[in-house]
């Protein structure tokens, strides 16, 4: 031990310590009853069932999306991870958050690890986000009133009128009387928010006691060794450790991945890009993450027009 103190930093040295107190669990855990028998064990069933339907062990927290909540049969369930996926700057980022703003105002304790914005834009498009579910204004565009909420331009560059402001402070400082549970950030500017692993993710979801949690994007976590040695032998072992972490600790853990720019997204004829989800061809680096997901979800915008397609569901495609 004292020669691995010293040639190794400290959280080698904690990696190696968790692991031998593993090993010492495992060996100390003796079972005298392995697995469950389906002949003899309905009582469990039954109880497992009651509470289900009380909500007390599985939890399920809709979908901002009408669509997706129907062929989900009513939302995300606890112990599921779902891949988001598509090119860059096509509004990933955006449809995730709303899906965790939906979660918490549910009275859900969501878990965002931001790992390529900065604390204070996260916060700017949720607080945006959530003003405009309450129409807090309304706004007239192509002929069609919609309602929407603080300008997220305006509070980004911290240019809000003085009476747009009044406003606004008063709204940030009363969310808790709009929002059922809440959302915890951890993002790339806070200082210590160093480690970035499997295993600090799951710290802090013990600590933070979350149901719901998201990895934006997950490529920017440190991945996990590659024992196997093969090519994207590291996203393949960071996809099977985040798809157990979600069984294990009972939650639904969101992660957003990117697809390759290809030629054949673009018009012959036009040149112009048009409106098409991602294949599972330019997934290349990412494809373990679309294979260990309960649900794969691809997404495309242009200007202003979106498309959402559910690919993979454990209940049919």
């Amino acid at each position: 031990l004292s020669t691995l103190i010293n040639e190794k930093d400290g959280l080698e040295v904690i990696d190696w310590l968790e692991q031998q107190l593993e090993e010492i669990k495992k060996k100390a855990n003796h079972v005298e009853k392995i697995g469950h028998n389906i002949k003899e064990d309905f009582d469990w069933f039954l109880e497992e069932y009651e509470r289900r339907k009380e909500g007390k062990t599985t939890k399920v927290f809709p979908s901002r999306f009408p669509s997706l909540n129907k062929i989900l049969g009513g939302g995300y369930s606890s112990g599921n991870m779902i891949t988001w996926f598509g090119r860059s700057g096509r509004g990933k980022s955006i449809i995730v958050l709303e899906e965790a703003i939906e979660a918490a105002m549910n009275g859900a304790t969501v878990l965002y690890w931001g790992l390529e914005m900065p604390r204070y834009e996260l916060f700017t498009r949720a607080y945006s986000s959530i003003s405009a579910r309450r129409g807090i204004f309304t706004a007239t565009i192509d002929g069609i009133d919609y309602e929407c909420g603080f300008p997220q331009k305006e509070i980004l560059m911290a240019k809000m009128s003085e009476q747009f402001y009044r406003g606004f402070k008063q709204f940030v400082q009363t969310i808790d009387q709009q929002m059922k549970g809440t959302i915890i950030f951890r993002c790339i500017d806070d200082p210590e928010f160093v480690r970035r692993d499997c295993k600090q993710l799951e710290a802090d979801i013990r600590q933070t006691g979350a149901n719901v949690v998201v990895v934006d994007p997950v490529y920017l976590m440190t991945m996990e060794r590659n024992t196997s040695q093969t090519a994207g032998g590291d996203v393949a072992a960071t996809s099977k450790k985040l798809r157990s972490m979600a069984g294990n600790l009972n939650v639904i853990l969101h992660v957003i991945t990117q697809a390759e720019e290809v030629d054949d997204q673009y018009n012959k004829e036009t040149g112009e890009r048009e409106l098409r989800i991602p294949t599972r061809k330019e997934m290349k680096k990412s494809k373990h993450l679309l294979e260990d997901a309960s649900l794969t979800v691809g997404l495309d915008s242009i200007d202003g027009r979106g498309i959402i397609v559910p690919r993979k569901g454990r209940f049919g495609g």
